[in-house]
């Protein structure tokens, strides 16, 4: 999975405290080639815990919340990143399943969770622009 340099100067990832920065990179390099990830809350904390100090153990809800609706719910237990598609696999041409075998795959991976491109551009467009702060 590539990350772009520009996440660096992008508005609303700059305004992220440095906890949500490493949750949301630690998010895009551990999702499925779709975007789609596992809400597994105790592998992400184990994962990005730091054994030397106390961290605040990180939410299903506020994994849900803080991106800007940039990551969705999909069932009970997984989470799909948005834009994750239209980044990595959409370049000059649209996507097209029934010609490029890639395309294919991944409307198959989709299909398993119940979404077409359709319904994650649908989705894509209600991005805010600025990160939700939970409540403490």
């Amino acid at each position: 999975m590539l990350i772009a340099n520009e996440v660096w100067t992008d508005e609303w990832f700059c305004s992220l405290p440095q906890r949500l920065k490493l949750l949301y990179l630690y998010l895009l390099g551990n999702c499925s080639k779709c975007g789609v990830f596992e809400l597994n809350m105790r592998r992400i904390n184990f994962d990005l815990s730091n054994c030397n100090e106390r961290v605040q153990p990180y939410t299903a809800d506020e994994i849900l919340k803080f991106a800007g609706k940039r990551i969705q719910p999909i069932g009970s237990n997984k989470a799909i990143i948005v834009k994750y598609i239209q980044f990595n696999w959409v370049r000059d041409k649209p996507l097209d399943p029934s010609r490029n075998p890639l395309h294919r795959g991944l409307a198959n991976e989709l299909a398993k969770y119940g979404l077409t491109f359709e319904a994650v551009d649908e989705m894509a467009k209600t991005i805010r622009t600025k990160w939700y702060e939970p409540s403490v």
